[in-house]
């Protein structure tokens, strides 16, 4: 089993060389502990947001934290605070959600072989709900997995990023969505996110952001 300081190794891994918009949905013990972390990477590529109910703490527990950063040299990153966000109700998260001004969601394609065995794809299943829900397109048929690959959870990370070159294409011309937001039902190492931000951003999507509903153990 991976320790924490091998796990938080492997998230620095993944944020490196990365643009990228990190929400961190309350500042707990583990909210603190991850922004502090996220910091230390002294990325200035990093968009980093907080979220939660009382500004006041929020605004206190993050500035204790960069300065903290600061004094390491290390606070490169600044930090947007969304405040009045009561994490225990749903429709406050759904406002978070309605803040990136998404124009549809596009949830991970699976292979159509795969697809017909299992009769659905899951992350189509989880976007159709949320668009549901929040009255956002769902974009099914944009991305298309053109390969068949092999089960990421079988593979290291080296493999995974292998696995996925060219399994992704875009099946339009005229793609006019300025921003998405990609749906997955787990999030590990973040490559299967990675391939299909690409494509998206190849096709003239200018901004691309994800929502998971787990995160596999590999990674915290």
């Amino acid at each position: 089993m991976k320790t924490l300081n091998e796990k938080l190794n492997g998230l620095r891994r993944e944020l490196r060389d990365r643009k990228a918009r990190v929400m961190i949905l309350g500042l707990g013990s583990v909210g603190n502990y991850l922004l502090d972390y996220i910091l230390s990477s002294g990325d200035e590529g990093l968009e980093i947001c907080v979220a939660g109910r009382n500004r006041e703490k929020m605004v206190s527990d993050v500035n204790i934290v960069k300065v903290a950063s600061l004094i390491r040299g290390q606070n490169r990153c600044g930090v947007d605070v969304m405040a009045g966000v009561d994490l225990n109700d749903i429709s406050a998260i759904r406002d978070c959600i309605r803040a990136w001004k998404p124009d549809a969601l596009v949830p991970v394609p699976v292979h159509y072989t795969r697809k017909r065995e299992r009769g659905y794809n899951q992350a189509e299943v989880l976007a159709k709900v949320i668009g549901g829900k929040m009255g956002i397109p769902v974009e099914g048929r944009l991305v298309r997995r053109v390969r068949k690959t092999l089960p990421q959870k079988l593979l290291g990370d080296r493999e995974r990023q292998n696995n996925l070159k060219r399994a992704f294409k875009i099946d339009r011309n005229d793609v006019k969505l300025k921003t998405v937001i990609i749906i997955d039902d787990i999030y590990t190492t973040g490559s299967t996110v990675d391939a299909c931000a690409a494509v998206l951003k190849c096709a003239g999507v200018k901004k691309v952001y994800f929502i998971t509903a787990a995160i596999g153990k590999e990674l915290l």
